[in-house]
């Protein structure tokens, strides 16, 4: 398994740049922070769908 870790500032200037080419009546980007195993965030970038149950 890869894992990425970023900047706060890096994901900050990823998430203006995903807004600039994101159709947000179209598009989702999802962004998770994962604070340890058991907690984590998620950010969605765009359309917010109901059904994101990922498994």
């Amino acid at each position: 398994m890869s894992l990425l870790i970023i900047t706060e500032a890096k994901l900050e200037k990823l998430k203006k740049e995903i807004k600039k080419i994101c159709h947000e009546d179209e598009d989702s980007v999802m962004i998770y922070k994962f604070d340890s195993l058991k907690y984590s965030t998620k950010e969605v970038i765009g359309l917010i769908m109901a059904n994101d149950n990922i498994l």
